[in-house]
């Protein structure tokens, strides 16, 4: 009860931030197809892209869910997906407490969430089933990859500076986690 009114904000928060994502999903999607689908439609679409990443992502990480915990960037994202008042007060809680299953499904969730609002409705489509979670896994590597290179970037000089956080931001771990698809593809054809 002590920390009720900012656990409330912070779930609000949170909410307001899931809510920004898809209303920006959802007007670049309507407009990226010149409005041939409603609102309504895309938003079923994106939800049912979510579920099903998240339903495939869930079935590949159930079991793993202690080993996971060991991995920074995973607790990284289950944390991410907390309200930020329980990581401050109960993060050791969080990762001992919860069950593996509520771990896993957090985790789960979070990744795919974070892929759909960021790629839209077509990436994944994009990648042949056996890749799926190989690459939403690389994307969220590659996620952390792109900030650190956009914060050398920043730290330079440059006069582009600006610019090439930008296209960083905006394409770094999409292009970095295709490329690495791609050498798998390479590697394994010529082992054939």
């Amino acid at each position: 009860m002590a920390i009720k009114a900012t656990y409330v904000k912070h779930v609000i928060d949170l909410l307001r931030d899931k809510a920004g994502k898809e209303a920006r999903l959802l007007f670049r999607e309507y407009a990226q197809r010149g409005g041939a689908k409603t609102l309504v439609e895309l938003s079923k679409e994106i939800s049912k892209e979510i579920n099903d990443l998240t339903d495939i992502l869930l079935q590949a990480f159930t079991g793993k869910g202690p080993s996971m915990m060991k991995d920074p960037l995973y607790l990284k994202l289950i944390y991410k997906h907390c309200p930020s008042v329980l990581v401050e007060k109960f993060r050791e809680r969080i990762t001992t407490r919860l069950p593996a299953t509520y771990i896993t499904a957090i985790l789960a969730a979070q990744i795919a969430s974070y892929i759909v609002y960021n790629e839209g409705l077509d990436w994944m489509e994009s990648i042949a089933d056996r890749d799926v979670v190989k690459a939403a896994c690389s994307y969220m590597r590659n996620v952390e990859d792109t900030e650190k290179l956009i914060e050398a970037v920043e730290g330079t000089k440059l006069k582009q500076k600006d610019e090439i956080a930008t296209i960083l931001k905006h394409s770094a771990a999409r292009v970095l986690t295709m490329l690495s698809l791609e050498k798998e593809e390479s590697d394994r054809a010529a082992q054939d």
